[in-house]
């Protein structure tokens, strides 16, 4: 295995996926690609608030990196990282940027969208599942 794709936002829960993303990788010295979708969706879903597409799309981006670089500053020692900021919708962007980045295994949260969110919403972890022939880590929302 050579290179690890993360899919990353600022829940608890996708920093616990990259986190264990991190640790698999130094055991088995491989790249990781950290990857954060600006949600073209939320950005436009603002425009009624008054808030300039591209204004929320920098603020995204900014918060983006934020993360990123937190999580490379607390897991990434020693490791080849890159980073990714793809704006889009987030199964189409983490799809194709695993394909071309040529990507062995996709790590990334589930979000425990249950009920009315789940049949509205989806789940961006079920979607990639379903649409790749990359392997898929998910991690569970609580350890046993």
């Amino acid at each position: 295995m050579e290179k690890i794709l993360i899919a990353v936002d600022e829940s608890p829960q996708s920093i616990k996926a990259a986190k264990t993303g991190f640790q698999l990788a130094k055991k088995i010295k491989c790249k990781i690609g950290l990857v954060t979708v600006i949600n073209n969706k939320a950005v436009l879903g603002n425009i009624d608030a008054g808030v300039l597409p591209a204004e929320e799309v920098n603020q995204l981006k900014t918060d983006a990196e934020r993360v990123q670089k937190q999580l490379i500053s607390d897991f990434g020692n020693g490791l080849t990282i890159e980073e990714f900021y793809p704006y889009g919708d987030p199964q189409k962007e983490i799809l194709d940027l695993a394909k071309s980045w040529n990507a062995n295994l996709i790590i990334m949260s589930s979000h425990g969208r249950s009920g009315f969110e789940h049949f509205f919403k989806g789940s961006i972890a079920e979607v990639i599942i379903h649409h790749t022939q990359i392997p898929v880590m998910i991690v569970p929302l609580v350890s046993s």
